[in-house]
């Protein structure tokens, strides 16, 4: 089936046989952020296609790269997202379209890099691909964080917090355990010297997965993936505070992150509604 046309509802009527013309898609309906999140289905369903039957060639990963960059390019700025603090004034439906959208995309990223990521020579365009699902992760499990937070009374999307689709949570678990994954790869000694520069932003792994182990550890009782999720994050946040000397890595920043070694100094959400 084809996507659905750009229009509002005043726009159909019985007196017409025909389709009136679609709107511009700079024209927010109802039915844009539907529109915008096929344009990246699409992608990211081509990339999934490409990545599946093994490794893709470097070739293959900046066409896909650039198709995805056009389709988000496409995205009108109104659905582009932009930090909660600036939206403060507009729609809660609005804003948790953007973050939709946004997942999707950083999903699509994952996607495409994941092959080298995980199982890839130490070279490059492997550290490349490291740092951009690193990247991808760490804005996915914030996206968590944040619709965990708004959810709960007084916060902005507390009105509809019942659009917030579970759904999200098998995206959320691969992220979650993809970055346990490069700790427990990084500290185990099965990466060279080389991929360092793969976990530049440790200190924010360390970070995201203390907060992210909140809203798994609440669920854990009603769901198998919340539990796997928290059992996971656990053992692996044992492992990395258990370590005596562990390397001071580089921020994104350029500035050097020391180990965290105190996980409550960090905040957990309340977990989702």
């Amino acid at each position: 089936a084809r996507p659905p046309e750009n229009l509002l509802d005043d726009d159909l009527s019985f007196e017409h046989d025909e389709m009136p013309p679609e709107r511009p898609l700079t024209n927010l309906t109802p039915l844009s952020h539907i529109i915008q999140r096929q344009t990246i289905i699409k992608v990211a369903a081509e990339i999934y296609d490409a990545t599946e039957v093994g490794p893709p060639s470097t070739a293959t990963i900046a066409a896909l790269g650039a198709k995805l960059e056009r389709a988000i390019d496409s995205i009108p700025e109104q659905l582009k997202y932009r930090s909660l603090e600036t939206s403060i004034a507009d729609n809660p439906i609005t804003i948790l379209h953007r973050m939709l959208i946004d997942i999707l995309i950083h999903k699509a990223v994952y996607l495409l890099h994941r092959r080298s990521f995980v199982g890839g020579p130490v070279e490059k365009e492997t550290m490349k691909s490291s740092k951009l699902c690193i990247n991808a992760a760490l804005a996915i499990l914030e996206h968590q964080q944040r619709m965990s937070e708004e959810t709960q009374p007084g916060g902005i999307m507390f009105s509809i917090r019942w659009k917030v689709a579970s759904s999200l949570n098998h995206g959320f678990l691969q992220v979650t355990m993809m970055l346990c994954f490069a700790l427990n790869r990084f500290h185990g000694g099965h990466v060279g010297p080389t991929d360092l520069c793969a976990l530049h932003r440790r200190g924010e792994i360390l970070e995201a997965l203390t907060i992210a182990k909140g809203p798994w550890a609440k669920h854990s009782n009603r769901s198998v993936e919340a539990c796997r999720a928290g059992t996971t994050i656990t053992t692996v946040l044992k492992q990395d505070f258990g370590k005596s000397s562990l390397p001071t890595l580089t921020a994104s920043d350029g500035e050097e992150v020391a180990p965290v070694r105190d996980t409550a100094s960090v905040g957990y959400p309340t977990g989702f509604s």
